[in-house]
């Protein structure tokens, strides 16, 4: 669903899918999270939140934005909570490693891999859905 709302001359909101943006004041989204001078991102209740293969996953990842940190000098394997429809556009990052990332697989509508990585290296992702997701 995708409206844009003009509720007076100083507060716009826009509705896009489970989000919602309010200009003037915090919104509460569909899923129940709340956008309040930033925008958060919460999976919905029915859905799972990612997982990680070697690594830990911090607590509050999305599939939109999370973390992770690496438990072994091996790959790490993030899996969305649940499959995007299409490929999403995504932004993975080491927030250890200075040298950047090494990318083996993905992103893709399940997750992404990265290749070797440091034991205790932070894998952080922001990924977007393209439209249809």
């Amino acid at each position: 669903m995708r409206r844009l709302m003009l509720k007076s001359a100083l507060l716009a909101a826009v509705t896009l899918a489970a989000f919602r943006f309010d200009v003037a004041r915090a919104a509460t989204l569909d899923d129940g999270s709340v956008v309040a001078g930033h925008l958060t991102a919460s999976n919905p209740p029915a859905v799972a939140p990612p997982t990680g293969t070697n690594c830990t996953m911090v607590a509050g990842s999305t599939d939109m934005a999370g973390e992770c940190a690496a438990t072994a000098t091996s790959a790490v394997a993030v899996a969305f909570g649940k499959a995007f429809a299409t490929r999403p556009f995504c932004t993975i990052t080491d927030s250890v490693t200075a040298t950047g990332i090494n990318l083996a697989a993905g992103p893709s509508t399940t997750g992404f891999t990265m290749g070797t990585t440091a034991s205790g290296d932070k894998i952080r992702w922001v990924c977007i859905g393209q439209v249809g997701n």
